[in-house]
């Protein structure tokens, strides 16, 4: 089974990320716009998902498996500054590169 839309509202992933990408909202913004995460909250981790990835189809996962996906992101966006900052010569500053 898979998570494609809100079912309270009736909006799809795909329709909530066109919106999202089209007028620069966030979560909150999108909520406003679309309802969606208002009804009755289910797809709220599926949007949050759909907002910081670009995905529009999930798997039928617990709010647990979603949140772990969101920090295994983030993890994973912080990694290539890391690295970098990592790789700098000792003593160098991270603004200069």
């Amino acid at each position: 089974m898979y998570v494609d839309r809100c079912v309270c509202h009736d909006v799809s992933l795909e329709e909530i990320l066109r919106i999202a990408r089209a007028d620069g909202l966030d979560l909150a913004q999108v909520a406003a716009r679309t309802g969606c995460t208002t009804g009755c909250g289910m797809c709220r981790p599926y949007v949050r998902l759909t907002l910081a990835t670009g995905r529009v189809r999930w798997p039928l996962m617990s709010g647990a498996t979603a949140e772990r996906e969101l920090e295994r992101l983030a993890q994973e966006a912080d990694e290539p500054v890391r690295k970098s900052a990592d790789s700098l010569p000792f003593g160098a500053e991270s603004d200069t590169l």
